[in-house]
C-alpha cells in the first residue's frame, strides 16, 4: 500500500487516501483506482478523445499521415480488445476519422470502397489510409530522397 501510494499524485492519490496499510485496504484501493481511472470503458474513451483532439491531415504531408494511421490503427485495436459492441460499423468514431481527411482524400476513399466494394467500417478506413500512408511515403521518398 505504502508503493502505490508513493506512485500516485494528486486526485489518483486522494482517491486511496486514508484507507490504511491493510491487503484490504489494498484491494478497496485498486478497485477504487481501477473503477475510477482503468477499465475497459476508460481505454475506450481515451483513445476516442485522443482521435479526437487529433490534427486533421495535411494533404501532401507523409509525416501527417503517418501519425494519423497510427492513431486510427490504434483506436481500432482498442475497440476491439476492449468494447464487444463497438462501432467499428458507420456511425460516431468513424466519423470522426473521415472529418480528418482533406475533402480530396475523402473523395478517394468513397471511391475506394466502391470498387472495392467494402463497406465502410472503421476497419476498412483504417486498411484505406495505411495504405495512402504507405503509397505517399513511397511517393515522397521517390520526389525527395530519404530522410532522417
Amino acid at each position: 500500500m505504502l508503493w502505490l501510494e508513493s506512485c500516485l499524485h494528486g486526485e489518483a492519490a486522494e482517491t486511496i487516501k486514508g484507507l490504511g496499510y491493510t491487503p484490504a485496504a489494498y484491494d478497496a484501493a485498486k478497485a477504487r483506482w481501477q473503477r475510477k481511472y482503468g477499465g475497459d470503458r476508460s481505454k475506450v474513451q481515451s483513445q476516442i478523445d485522443k482521435l479526437r483532439k487529433l490534427k486533421p491531415v495535411i494533404e501532401g504531408d507523409p509525416k501527417s499521415s503517418e501519425k494519423f494511421v497510427d492513431i486510427v490503427e490504434k483506436t481500432v485495436v482498442v475497440l476491439k480488445d476492449n468494447s464487444p459492441q463497438a462501432d467499428l460499423g458507420g456511425g460516431t468514431v468513424p466519423g470522426i476519422v473521415v472529418k480528418k481527411l482533406p475533402e480530396n482524400s475523402l473523395k478517394q476513399y468513397y471511391c475506394w470502397v466502391k470498387e472495392q466494394e467494402k463497406n465502410k467500417t472503421m476497419e476498412t478506413l483504417n486498411k484505406w489510409v495505411a495504405e495512402e500512408a504507405d503509397i505517399q511515403m513511397q511517393a515522397s521518398e521517390v520526389k525527395h530522397g530519404f530522410t532522417s
